[in-house]
């Protein structure tokens, strides 16, 4: 998991969580989820290392997804909880780290995990299915340590967009959201984000509940419409229009523009493609010691 800048900070709850920490031991035996997702046991184990790097952040959103899918476990509530009072207080911006500022071991192991990611992605599926376990958690462990690399969650955002991996597909979002990666230039990042964003992965922090409605309904149509194979170009045109109008009347929410770059891409259609990326580019908020991702 990652630690925040502002991890290092000491807990102002300390048996709380103490006893969070330890009721994880307690738990249930772990079932089975969904094949999209990871098993019981390694959700637990994330939270469990969330908590104890003080990551609020990647505890809330798991925690809370968790406590709407099992109700009767009175951990997630706990969990749920203290991690609001942490975010609340512990709001202040993540600091890129560029791999440029990693040692050379690191950089070596870095430039390993980059090239295994994309030996991976273009394997066979029957390759893939094999391998996904092995590769996330090598991934997993970089990001644990370098929270703060934007490469690394690209990396895990890539793979669990092409093996649906959904939970850690959405805590790759989470980060990459939190480092602002949408100002990066590369085509190729803002291109995974709009697929991040159409998957309903990027979380939406800054917006309303009216918004994030519109975004999940936008979202959704233009999944369904990306799966016909007839008919779909005329509708994803007045899709696109749809959206368009959504970034115009919330134009400082970068989730419309990443959805709007993502279709835009998909018919060809320049024009509204750059005006997403250069609207995505002018969010740049210049932070102290801040490199590019």
């Amino acid at each position: 998991m990652l630690s925040l800048s502002l991890a290092m900070r000491p807990c102002r709850h300390p048996f709380l969580l103490a006893y969070l920490l330890g009721s994880l031991v307690y738990m249930a035996a772990p079932a089975t989820l969904p094949a999209e997702t990871e098993t019981r046991e390694e959700v637990q184990e994330q939270v469990a290392a969330a908590l104890q790097s003080h990551d609020w952040g990647t505890a809330y959103f798991v925690a809370l997804k968790e406590m709407k899918e099992h109700p009767e476990e009175k951990f997630w509530a706990d969990v749920v909880v203290m991690a609001r009072l942490r975010v609340a207080v512990d709001d202040a911006p993540r600091i890129r780290q560029s791999p440029s500022q990693l040692s050379k071991e690191e950089q070596t192991k870095l430039q390993s995990l980059s090239k295994a990611t994309g030996a991976w992605v273009s394997s066979s599926p029957e390759q893939r299915k094999t391998t996904v376990v092995a590769l996330l958690s090598q991934v997993k462990s970089f990001a644990t340590d370098h929270p703060d690399v934007p490469l690394i969650w690209i990396m895990q955002a890539q793979v669990c967009v092409v093996a649906q991996r959904g939970l850690e597909g959405r805590i790759a979002a989470r980060n990459l959201e939190a480092l602002r990666a949408w100002e990066a230039e590369s085509a190729s990042v803002l291109s995974l984000l709009g697929q991040l964003q159409v998957l309903g992965w990027m979380p939406a922090t800054k917006a309303t509940t009216e918004q994030r409605n519109s975004l999940d309904a936008l979202e959704q149509q233009v999944q369904v419409l990306g799966l016909q194979k007839e008919g779909a170009p005329d509708k994803l045109t007045t899709l696109l229009s749809q959206i368009k109008e959504f970034c115009r009347n919330n134009e400082n929410l970068p989730n419309g523009w990443l959805l709007q770059y993502h279709l835009a891409a998909k018919l060809g259609r320049n024009l509204d493609l750059t005006v997403a990326r250069d609207r995505l580019i002018k969010m740049r908020t210049k932070f102290p010691g801040t490199p590019s991702p």
